[in-house]
């Protein structure tokens, strides 16, 4: 299943797929009509979650608001290096070649102590 031209490392094609964070419209869509249900029935939401006993009403809300509070995203220590290999490789590649190679004595002479 899926691209078997793919391979695992391989840096995205240009102008392939959906730039990153636009949203496909069918879930727009979906988000637009639930906002719209919830504020049709803000009211009636309110009274249901105060007839709730305390329990199950402290439990519902903590669900609900997994869909409107993002979850924080779990960084290792290895997606962290990785996060930073990227960013540095991105600053070396802008980086003139004098400030490379003035980088590379310093990495250099810490290797040697």
């Amino acid at each position: 299943m899926g691209n078997k031209n793919f391979i695992k490392g391989m840096p995205p094609l240009d102008g392939a797929g959906r730039p990153k964070g636009a949203v496909n419209r069918s879930t727009a869509q979906i988000r637009a009509a639930f906002q719209q249900l919830v504020s049709n029935n803000i009211d009636r939401l309110q009274s249901d979650l105060e007839a709730m006993e305390p329990e199950k009403r402290v439990s519902f809300i903590l669900k609900m608001s997994e869909f409107i509070i993002p979850k924080l995203m779990s960084t290792t220590f290895e997606n962290q290096i990785e996060l930073e290999y990227r960013e540095l490789n991105s600053l070396m590649q802008k980086a003139p070649d004098t400030v490379i190679e003035a980088l590379t004595e310093k990495i250099l002479t810490l290797k040697a102590n």
